[in-house]
């Protein structure tokens, strides 16, 4: 599999924290669960509910993937 390309956005930036620019989509990994249709990324705690109300509301775009971490360990779900 070729290696992914990823744009990240500095901290405190507006819009979503990660952008796939090039390579394999992060949904093709076996065990993936990126949405095939989703090409940004925001990180976002286990506990965190503004998600669905910045889509709706045009701070992050459409096909953005809610990538869920734990706060404690900093790994993702």
């Amino acid at each position: 599999m070729e290696d992914t390309g990823f744009e990240f956005t500095g901290r405190g930036a507006k819009g979503a924290h990660v952008k796939y620019v090039s390579g394999e989509h992060p949904s093709q990994y076996p065990g993936s669960t990126w949405d095939p249709a989703n090409d940004y990324g925001d990180f976002k705690t286990i506990k965190d509910t503004k998600f669905n109300r910045e889509i709706n509301s045009g701070k992050l775009p459409q096909n953005t993937q809610k990538l869920t971490y734990d706060p404690a360990t900093g790994k993702l779900q």
